[in-house]
């Protein structure tokens, strides 16, 4: 899927669905190989929404240009992953993006969906019904096509198309989100693990509170956060 350039930059989009959503940042190249900055919305299940994309100089060089791509991240779920040392490349690109508008702000303290994380979710609440239900059909066997996958996110320096590595982890998230449905129709069917569990949920516990908890705040002029 093409993504449409302007001169210099450019944003593609989709019609926005009003509710919680997902906001992903990586570095790369464009499809000319020039360095560049995407900035990406997807909603609560992974769909791509709308989607900005600049080159590196630009979106770091220009106060206009960094203002806009923070205005694009200013309310979601940070999608990224923690390194060894605790920081997050995700959150070191959205600050480098406000020091670029000459008022440096801190996202650490964005909710962050780290899909390695929420496929550990899913896998632990497929152990704890599983170990309720002596019955149980493992969710991986009885729908073949859909495997729990190593997922990674890729870092904010991975090499190649920077468009294609922002879809890619959005195309993780759909895979979670879809993994996740199978799991409770898979469970609602146990008449006890409806009791126990209650109605269906669309994503897990605690990918869903990081959703909640993001849609209530949003960045205000790239310096800090409010409700």
């Amino acid at each position: 899927m093409p993504i449409a350039h302007a001169p210099g930059g450019g944003a593609r989009s989709a019609p926005v669905v009003l509710g919680r959503r997902h906001v992903l940042v990586a570095e790369g190249t464009d499809e000319s190989g020039t360095p560049a900055l995407a900035v990406w919305q997807a909603d609560a299940a992974g769909r791509p929404l709308a989607g900005w994309v600049f080159p590196t100089r630009k979106a770091y060089g220009e106060r206009e240009t960094a203002q806009r791509l923070l205005a694009a991240a200013a309310t979601g779920a940070l999608v990224g992953a923690r390194e060894a040392n605790g920081r997050c490349g995700a959150v070191g690109v959205l600050d480098a993006l406000s020091r670029s508008t000459g008022v440096p702000g801190n996202h650490a303290g964005r909710a962050l969906v780290e899909v390695t994380r929420v496929v550990a979710e899913i896998c632990g609440y497929e152990r704890r019904y599983a170990s309720a239900v002596p019955d149980w059909r493992p969710l991986r066997p009885r729908y073949p096509g859909l495997r729990y996958p190593g997922l990674r996110y890729p870092g904010p320096a991975a090499p190649g198309d920077v468009v294609s590595e922002v879809l890619a982890v959005a195309g993780q998230l759909r895979t979670c989100a879809v993994l996740w449905q199978r799991l409770e129709e898979a469970r609602c069917r146990y008449p006890g693990l409806r009791e126990r569990f209650g109605p269906v949920r669309p994503l897990p516990p605690h990918w869903q509170r990081l959703l909640d908890v993001a849609g209530q705040r949003r960045l205000v002029g790239g310096t800090g956060w409010a409700r």
